[in-house]
């Protein structure tokens, strides 16, 4: 197997690129990137393969991996390299390129349906993040 992440830029089309604007407005986020990685890790949390993406536009908008995943890039290669086994029993540059921007897609577009998602507390209410930190309260508070 190549050592080499087969990912080095991480494409968007048009419709992601406005959505990613509708985003940043309503969220006060500004950097794409961070509005990204929730797009993505809410996609991977859902066990379905994403839908194929047809080309909604060529690529509006372009980023390295590095600015996408920042310093969890081994996290996110390796959730996304997981995937691409479990999904396509694969992960040949096509199909991790492909993978990625169509898990980013779905997760975009999940995000922007989402009217709950209009600030940094609504991102963290989505990721399920504040229940279970409630749920720890209540059973402390219960144990005395």
């Amino acid at each position: 197997m190549n050592l080499t992440f087969p990912v080095e830029t991480v494409r968007l089309d048009a419709e992601s690129k406005k959505q990613l604007s509708m985003l940043k407005r309503r969220t006060g986020i500004g950097n794409w990137n961070i509005l990204c990685r929730w797009a993505f890790c809410l996609s991977m949390a859902d066990p379905n393969p994403p839908r194929d993406s047809r080309d909604r536009g060529g690529n509006a908008v372009e980023m390295t991996w590095k600015t996408f995943a920042g310093d969890e890039d081994e996290i996110y290669r390796l959730m996304l390299l997981e995937r691409c086994s479990e999904d396509h029993g694969s992960v040949d540059r096509e199909i991790v390129s492909a993978a990625l921007k169509q898990h980013l897609a779905r997760g975009i577009a999940r995000l922007v349906a989402d009217r709950s998602v209009s600030s940094i507390e609504g991102l963290v209410a989505l990721s399920g993040a504040d229940k279970s930190s409630g749920a720890r309260k209540k059973d402390a508070a219960a144990k005395h």
